[in-house]
């Protein structure tokens, strides 16, 4: 009867070999009417006879990990075929590597295949919600008209105020037409965040020498009174991406006008509690190796796998409590590393001062690693708060004064812009009649700004 060979080994994304916790072959068509399973060294020795050809169902599961089925088409030689044969179905892409080997041995020839299975923890969010899908490509329609997530988008200036005796911020409007993909992710687990939205531009064409660029952003989580909804499909947690994204504060817009090689990272926390255990150097850079191997895994971006490159981190309003967390917590030098800029929108620790200097002291140890100054590192700060005035010297730059308060100091590796709500009220008392009516101005604003004088290369 004919007779089959196959080798399983199973790595993450990293490349760490992984035990599975269950690794079935199957026949879908044809029959195995005996399968032997023994050890091979790292992986798993599969040798099967039956009825050719073989159809196989190969399916491997770890907690943690997304489980991998893999169907393919076997044809051992002796069928006819030339060497062992493998063709696999299904679009897992990196996911799963098949090279077909014969080893020549003394008495014989063993032919055999050699899988290698990568489990990974995100996969497309698979879920309908009529509003928004869990990946939409963002092209025009035919015959050049306007796209339907084509937005006005207010775009703040360099420098970011404009001189003179009233109050005015260097912010210019145009029609911005995002071209690229936004994928809704699902995290494997039950922990917060469970959803990860990753906007990717187009054109994107970085190097693996320089890597590819990701932005990471914490939004406030919704208060523990809001009522969006299960989490994290309930109809507060989708509008909040939408909002976020593309209606309101049109972050993707923001990147896609910069015409940045950079990935932007937009993880959903749950009501209340957050974004779980994420908030640390070492768990950010595991979800940005997921990230960078299965964007990479559905769409290459050239011949080479390219990894993580430059990194940002930024935050708005209660966002900070994650950004801080992210900095305060154990060095993890992948990540460390590779850190190079850092955004605040306005940023608060309500009622909590000395977590604020705490963060202060933090990013200024971040910005001058071994006393050699700021170095490729950029910083980009956009408040209503004081809390921040020490950090104007990593900017490089000098302080201008405005009116009403307000002060601007830029250099060639930061902002910090310094705006009481007196200079907005004073600027339009209509629309700026309370603090929190300024709150959200600044991420509507200037990430923009944050974007286009980063150190990410042009996509």
């Amino acid at each position: 009867m004919p007779r089959g060979i196959v080798v399983v080994t199973v790595q993450d994304v990293t490349g760490q070999f992984l035990q599975p916790d269950s690794l079935s072959l199957a026949s879908e068509f044809g029959s195995i009417a005996q399968l032997t399973t023994t050890a091979a060294g790292a992986g798993t020795r599969l040798e099967f006879v039956g009825a050719a050809p073989f159809w196989l169902m190969l399916t491997v599961t770890r907690i943690g990990y997304w489980e991998v089925v893999q169907r393919f088409l076997y044809l051992p030689s002796d069928t006819g075929a030339l060497g062992p044969q493998v063709s696999p179905s299904g679009g897992h892409g990196r996911h799963v590597n098949v090279a077909c080997l014969e080893i020549v041995q003394p008495g014989g020839t063993d032919e055999r295949v050699q899988i290698t299975i990568v489990l990974g923890q995100l996969r497309h969010w698979p879920v309908a919600t009529g509003t928004i899908d869990r990946s939409f490509e963002l092209t025009p329609p035919r015959g050049g008209a306007a796209g339907s997530h084509d937005r006005y988008t207010h775009l703040g200036g360099t420098p970011c105020l404009v001189s003179g005796n009233e109050p005015r911020v260097n912010d210019t409007g145009r029609v911005i037409a995002p071209r690229g993909t936004v994928h809704l992710l699902e995290r494997s687990g039950t922990e917060a965040p469970r959803i990860v939205a990753a906007y990717r531009p187009s054109p994107l064409r970085p190097s693996a020498a320089v890597g590819l660029g990701y932005h990471l952003y914490f939004c406030p989580f919704l208060p523990p009174e809001a009522h969006p909804g299960p989490y994290p499909a309930g109809p507060g947690y989708i509008d909040l991406l939408q909002r976020y994204l593309l209606t309101v504060h049109q972050m993707v817009h923001h990147h896609a006008a910069a015409g940045r090689a950079v990935i932007f990272v937009f993880p959903l926390g749950v009501r209340g509690g957050g974004m779980g255990q994420l908030p640390s150097q070492a768990n950010v850079y595991r979800l940005l190796q997921e990230l960078n191997f299965w964007l990479q895994s559905t769409a290459p971006i050239g011949n080479e796998f390219v990894p993580v490159g430059r990194i940002a981190l930024s935050c708005f309003s209660a966002g900070i409590h994650a950004h801080g967390a992210v900095l305060r917590s154990d060095r993890f030098p992948p990540f460390w590393d590779r850190l190079k800029e850092i955004y605040d929108f306005d940023g608060v620790y309500a009622g909590d001062p000395r977590s604020m200097a705490q963060l202060v002291t933090l990013i200024e140890q971040w910005g001058n690693p071994g006393n050699q100054g700021m170095q490729d590192r950029r910083l980009r700060i956009y408040t209503q708060s004081g809390a921040f005035a020490r950090l104007g010297s990593l900017t490089g730059g000098r302080r201008v004064a405005h009116v009403h308060g307000a002060s601007e100091t830029s250099g060639p590796t930061g902002t910090l812009l310094d705006t009481p709500f007196e200079f907005w009220h004073e600027m339009n008392p209509k629309v700026f009649r309370v603090p929190g009516d300024v709150h959200g101005y600044f991420q509507d604003v200037f990430m923009y700004h944050a974007l286009m004088n980063s150190g990410f290369p042009a996509a």
